[in-house]
């Protein structure tokens, strides 16, 4: 199956908590001696993706 690119709409408050959780993750699995690679990549991909502004409303 070809991999496919995903887009998220994210404000502010939800890039936080993408972000936010899985440091929290690591933290807990780093405690626990588990491996923590794919957490990491994760927090990466957040922190690095690009932000678009989107406006809303009616604008004729």
């Amino acid at each position: 199956m070809k991999d496919q690119k995903r887009i998220l709409k994210l404000d502010d408050f939800l890039r936080r908590l993408l972000i936010n959780y899985p440091n929290k993750a690591r933290t807990l699995f780093s405690s626990e001696e588990k491996p923590i690679e794919d957490v990491d990549d994760l927090r990466i991909r957040a922190v690095k993706e690009k932000t678009k502004k989107i406006e809303y409303g009616d604008k004729r």
